[in-house]
């Protein structure tokens, strides 16, 4: 794993590792295989850089039956990227760093079930974990390997595009910056 690449569940909340929600609508930005389809969806596409951007990973069973899936810690489950327009890797955050450095020998493996239709839905926290102070366009991806039979199979959800724009801070007077007067002498 390069400095560049998170394992995303380092920011899932526990409630999302413990009981993920369970979704069973269509996601829009989606990528199936093997009876398993991951989409990813942003609240919008443009956040000022002062703002939390929440990222929400669906792992979908588009099979008939039920499927079982082997799931440990989910920072070993999920994989994403976010680059800018010129397609560089954003660094991740001394925070996301620090989980990095986590060794898969304390995790044990769960065997979960989905059934058919059932949606589980992942809550991740993006720029806690990458550093998207700078304006500009990026883009995220997120994928996971899902083990199907005695292979595994890589569900890469399609990237999706997002802006970081400059806080506004003259427009919340909470938030401007008071410049104390040259104090005469």
């Amino acid at each position: 794993m390069n400095n560049h690449t998170l394992r995303l569940a380092t920011v899932l909340t526990l409630a999302s590792i413990l009981n993920p929600v369970v979704s069973h609508g269509e996601p829009e930005n989606a990528h199936s295989t093997s009876g398993w389809k991951i989409s990813s969806h942003l609240e919008k596409s443009s956040f000022t850089a002062d703002e939390p951007i929440y990222l929400d990973v669906t792992l979908t069973n588009t099979s008939a039956g039920t499927l079982k899936y082997g799931e440990r810690s989910p920072q070993l489950e999920f994989t994403v990227h976010v680059k800018d327009r010129s397609g560089n890797e954003i660094p991740t955050t001394r925070f996301a760093k620090s989980y990095g450095k986590l060794t898969t020998d304390v995790f044990k493996q769960l065997s979960r079930t989905a059934k058919p239709g059932e949606g589980l839905v992942y809550h991740f926290w993006l720029n806690r974990s990458f550093d998207l102070t700078v304006d500009g366009s990026y883009t995220v991806t997120v994928s996971r390997q899902m083990p199907i039979s005695t292979t595994d199979s890589s569900l890469v959800a399609p990237p999706l595009e997002f802006q970081i724009t400059e806080p506004n801070w003259t427009s919340d007077p909470a938030r401007t910056l008071d410049i104390p007067k040259k104090l005469s002498m």
